[in-house]
């Protein structure tokens, strides 16, 4: 008899190595939460109705909808897995009934917000107000911005090379491409740039102090003098709020200033294939999906420049 926790140990195997890194983490973190619910089960006696009977559970022991969600489609690519194996004739999460997802609404911080958020990290840790305002000014993940080594800025063109990201893995902090897989280059504001140059400057200060010498190849963000090591993804996010909790900033998310670049461009007017570029999203649609909202406005004065075509009829 084949179990569902067997299952869950050969299909983590399938997948290791595979899929994304974080990709499989995560896997990992959910199997562990259910192994205990139904790992023992036997696998082909699993229903769709036995899955629903778990999620209403979950969802009864105060799991949020989304974290259930999550459940799911690790157990809808489990016995997935298993119907390719041979394993089972079907895949029971198929006609299982997960909650219904609501998208989160965006509510991007205010420019005060942001500019508040700023100058208090520069108070506490002007290597984190450094971040802060790389994140703002071009709307990069957290791990591609504690993957950005300095050969990839160019302070005199004022550009930026991103090509690279860090996760935290099982084993420590790995660095990987980015999230489509796709090098993006970005332009920087001339406010941006003298940031950087002064951390730079900071950085080379530093280095000198502990008798390192720091090359091309240190990151942006780290604490060693020769800059080798970066910076841990989760230390952005802790410390953010942290800082947001002292402003009373609570419902603002580091992931909020990522929203911040894309609803600000599409309200002076740039083209959505250039917000999807800076973003680095792999296709525009996926940009009009999660910002079509804030295209209304530019949607509407569409629509009056065609009228007063017409009325000229």
């Amino acid at each position: 008899m084949r179990t569902v926790g067997d299952l869950f140990d050969a299909w983590l195997a399938h997948v290791d190595g595979r899929l994304e890194v974080a990709t499989v983490i995560g896997y990992r973190s959910v199997v562990r939460q259910l192994r205990p619910l139904v790992g023992s089960r036997d696998l082909s006696s699993l229903t769709a109705a036995d899955l629903d009977h778990l999620y209403r559970e979950l969802l009864a022991g105060a799991r949020s909808s989304q974290t259930v969600h999550r459940h799911h489609r690790v157990f809808h690519a489990a016995l997935r897995q298993a119907v390719r194996w041979g394993w089972l004739s079907a895949n029971p999460a198929d006609a299982a009934s997960p909650p219904r997802l609501r998208r989160r609404r965006i509510r991007p911080p205010t420019a005060a917000d942001v500019v508040g958020l700023i100058e208090a990290a520069a108070s506490a840790s002007p290597d984190f107000a450094v971040a802060l305002r790389v994140l703002v000014a071009t709307g990069m993940r957290r791990g591609e911005v504690c993957g950005l080594r300095w050969r990839n800025v160019d302070l005199a063109a004022g550009t930026m090379h991103i090509e690279s990201s860090v996760v935290h893995a099982e084993t420590g902090i790995i660095e990987k491409d980015t999230k489509t897989h796709a090098a993006r280059r970005l332009t920087l504001d001339a406010g941006t740039v003298a940031v950087l140059r002064g951390h730079r400057l900071e950085c080379e200060r530093r280095a000198a102090a502990q008798g390192q010498v720091m090359t091309g190849d240190a990151f942006v963000l780290s604490d060693r003098g020769d800059g080798t090591a970066p910076w841990r993804p989760n230390r952005l996010t802790q410390t953010f709020a942290r800082l947001r909790t002292q402003l009373g900033l609570d419902g603002v998310r580091l992931h909020d200033l990522r929203h911040v670049q894309a609803t600000e461009l599409i309200a002076a007017g740039v083209d959505v294939r250039t917000v999807a570029g800076r973003l680095g999203h792999a296709d525009p649609s996926t940009t009009l999906r999660i910002y079509a909202a804030f295209t209304e406005p530019a949607d509407q004065a569409a629509a009056q420049v065609v009228g007063r075509l017409l009325d000229r009829l």
